[in-house]
């Protein structure tokens, strides 16, 4: 992405600014949150510029990623220091699928430039414990952060109505216990983040955080639960929206959502078909989170009497298509599935252990 062609507000004023003006800005925090839609190729070049530019002007700069875990950091340092290579960081970094493309460049300029990196996250292990069993399962477990809440705040209403637009009706344990899971990340995130800070207190550096947007907007997620730690500490949220015609954004639609917003060209994708009646559709899964290697989404859990659940899928299962489309990501599975209607009877190809299989379900009604 061309910085020329950037187009970025500044929410407190409205104003459209330009990519030095940004910098100017965010150089001023101590952790800038950087918020994402993972799958945005456009959104991942303008993170890379970020990172460039506020390394020029701070010198001192830290790169934090939601998409490496705790429990690697001695694997990520290892390989900072050019004591492991690229080969041996992705078979023990248990790296994004999309690393190659959208986050190697960020770590090559970190090594390159003699910056830190946190492996921010939680591992996923533990997150998919919270999400079976509540948190209780990871108290004083390695990695788990010293804190953890799950409170029932606006941060909890806004992650269960947008879990709500493909889960259904799910049980109230049963989406506590995700939101629980989603809420071990951000304390873990944020807590990297200031443990960091804490234990080198005489350089004062920038910290640059890149997570996923839903992580870090409208200063909820990872933000907060950073403030509750260091509350005297100077942040600024950056998002990286997608729009379909970035030239007609407006600062207005954004307003409430961060401090500045730096709007991307929506990636191009198959086109949906349209809904035939005013009915959204619901599989009735709960998608597992907490993993990420491979293509296609991992059914964490199936919404009891869900149309999942009917239809036999389980817990395991990797959904790969839906009617002969291709899943690549829980963001791709939900454009598919927007394009279908409650009642409307689809074919989902699954994988089962190793064998693919394909499964008639007959899609519910969402409750959204």
């Amino acid at each position: 992405m061309s910085p020329l062609a950037a187009i970025i507000f500044c929410l407190a004023t409205g104003a459209r600014i330009e990519v030095a003006d940004l910098v100017r800005e965010l150089a001023r925090a101590d952790v800038v949150f950087v918020g994402e839609e993972h799958d945005n190729t456009a959104g991942h070049e303008a993170e890379l510029t970020v990172l460039r530019e506020l390394h020029k002007a701070r010198g001192d700069v830290v790169l934090s990623l939601e998409m490496l875990e705790r429990d690697v950091q001695g694997t990520v340092n290892d390989w900072l220091k050019g004591r492991i290579d690229d080969a041996a960081l992705a078979a023990h970094a248990r790296l994004w699928p999309n690393h190659a493309q959208d986050y190697a460049p960020l770590l090559r300029y970190a090594k390159e430039n003699g910056i830190d990196v946190i492996a921010a996250n939680v591992p996923r292990p533990l997150a998919k414990l919270v999400s079976e069993r509540g948190a209780v399962a990871v108290a004083g477990l390695a990695h788990t952060p010293r804190r953890t809440t799950a409170d029932e705040d606006l941060y909890a209403k806004r992650f269960k109505d947008t879990m709500k637009e493909h889960m259904g009706a799910a049980a109230d344990d049963m989406m506590q216990r995700f939101y629980a899971a989603q809420c071990l990340k951000d304390d873990a995130m944020a807590e990297s983040i200031a443990d960091f800070l804490a234990t080198h207190p005489a350089r004062k550096p920038l910290v640059i955080h890149y997570a996923g947007r839903f992580h870090v907007e409208e200063g909820l997620g990872t933000v907060a639960r950073f403030l509750s730690r260091q509350p005297l500490a100077r942040t600024a949220v950056l998002l990286l929206p997608s729009h379909k015609t970035p030239e007609q954004a407006t600062a207005a639609e954004f307003q409430g959502k961060a401090h500045f917003v730096w709007v991307c060209p929506e990636q191009k994708k198959e086109e949906a078909a349209a809904p035939e009646e005013n009915k959204k559709a619901a599989l009735g899964i709960m998608p597992d989170y907490a993993e990420t290697e491979e293509p296609g989404v991992l059914i964490g859990s199936c919404v009891p009497d869900g149309a999942a659940e009917k239809a036999g899928l389980k817990a395991g299962d990797r959904i790969l298509a839906i009617n002969g489309k291709r899943i690549q990501s829980v963001r791709g599975y939900m454009e598919v599935l927007a394009g279908h209607k409650a009642g409307e009877r689809v074919t989902i190809r699954i994988e089962r252990e190793i064998v693919e299989l394909d499964i008639e379900v007959t899609l519910g009604v969402s409750n959204r």
